[in-house]
């Protein structure tokens, strides 16, 4: 059972290689909509269509909704995809259950950092950021497994006092045939993502300016954000300033706007499944 709000691809890349387990018969994921599809073996669980999509009505629905599918039948492993806000409240059900939680750290330190970067972000004060830095690294200790996408994040995590689960690295790669015409390609560098505070679009602009610096000419491509949505960082106009018409504003695309065939991801480069991952021995 997984719960998660994340969207079909990063689903995929951690879903998927779960699901064509021959020792995996469901996976169940509990998010707010039903807008993903993984295959006969894996089933959506989401509130109505016309449930309204707030923090709190998020938040109860998929609380409703996982205890209502433990009560159907017990899973054998319980996994979040981010930590913040599911995780605490997945682990307490789990433990009544008796049944192993992986936590799938995918947002960095971030996710644990003054207890969480929806935390960070807000005006509270310090001393109680750092009581829900200390509530959050408590509830990852009692987790079975910790995997995060960098060396850099399991290390911080270990220094930060996150010490008594394992903690696992999954590699993405990119095959090589990728970058076979490095020499032509349209754009340098993209971003693609939300307009939410919590992207930190604010450091994205600042970093775009030190890229034109160092590498004049650099062709830069911000997918999914409109004009509009940028036009309250004061960044924009120094990263404009700098790359020129080198900077690209792209807003929401097609997917028959990339050309490119998919890259190949090293989705899964664990060589046990894991049952033997969570095995003691």
């Amino acid at each position: 059972m997984v719960v998660t709000n994340v969207r079909q691809p990063i689903l995929e890349a951690y879903v998927s290689p779960l699901a064509a387990l021959d020792e995996v018969a469901e996976v169940v994921i509990v998010r707010d909509r039903a807008d993903v599809e993984l295959g006969r073996k894996v089933r959506v669980v989401a509130p109505p269509g016309w449930w309204p999509h707030t923090t709190v009505t998020k938040l109860v629905s998929r609380a409703y909704l996982l205890r209502r599918e433990v009560a159907r039948r017990r899973p054998h492993l319980m996994m979040t995809v981010h930590w913040f806000p599911d995780g605490p409240g997945v682990l307490r059900l789990a433990r009544r259950l008796a049944v192993p939680v992986v936590a799938n750290i995918i947002g960095g330190r971030a996710e644990l950092l003054d207890g969480g970067r929806r935390i960070a972000l807000t005006g509270l004060p310090r001393a109680f950021k750092r009581w829900a830095q200390r509530y959050q690294r408590n509830r990852l200790n009692a987790t079975a497994v910790i995997t995060c996408t960098g060396k850099a994040t399991g290390n911080w995590l270990r220094s930060a006092g996150v010490n008594q689960p394992r903690v696992m690295t999954l590699h993405a790669a990119l095959d090589h045939a990728w970058f076979r015409d490095a020499d032509s390609r349209d754009i340098d560098v993209a971003y693609v993502g939300r307009a939410d505070p919590d992207k930190r679009i604010d450091r994205l602009l600042k970093v775009l300016a030190v890229v034109a610096q160092r590498r004049p000419g650099a062709r830069i491509a911000i997918v999914s954000l409109t004009e509009a949505q940028l036009a309250d960082y004061k960044k924009l106009v120094t990263a404009r300033a700098a790359l020129g018409t080198g900077l690209s504003v792209l807003g929401r695309v097609p997917r028959s706007w990339c050309s490119r065939p998919t890259p190949k991801v090293a989705r899964w480069p664990c060589s046990k499944p894991w049952h033997a991952v969570l095995s003691p021995s």
